[in-house]
């Protein structure tokens, strides 16, 4: 059970990526990287990273669902990123990070597998 709670985090955080295409207006221009000694990761509140993994747990869905177009899924997301107390800057942020920052990554799983063993079986 652990190994599909850890391969159901790890694919959330591979679908946050995707996911995050939606969510981020297309003007949105790459930042340049900097040297890793001068990067920061932002911190997180605890209610973030819930937030963050139970909006990743629904956009899974929404992008499995075949019915909708790309227009509608991208509202769909905005709605649910919204539902889950985030914006989806603070979104992103938390998705990019997390594939850099070991740390939150972690975060990100534990919330996850909470998520997934308090949710009924299908």
């Amino acid at each position: 059970m652990k190994i599909s709670h850890t391969l159901a985090a790890t694919y959330l955080l591979v679908a946050a990526t995707i996911v995050s295409a939606q969510v981020v207006p297309e003007q949105a221009q790459p930042v340049p990287e900097t040297p890793a000694t001068e990067t920061a990761t932002p911190s997180f509140t605890d209610e973030q990273v819930a937030g963050f993994a139970a909006a990743s747990l629904q956009l899974r869905e929404v992008r499995a669902n075949d019915a909708l177009d790309d227009a509608a899924k991208t509202a769909e997301a905005r709605s649910i990123v919204a539902y889950h107390g985030l914006d989806p800057t603070t979104y992103n942020a938390i998705a990019t990070a997390a594939r850099s920052d070991a740390q939150l990554a972690e975060r990100v799983r534990q919330a996850v597998t909470e998520m997934t063993a308090t949710a009924p079986d299908e």
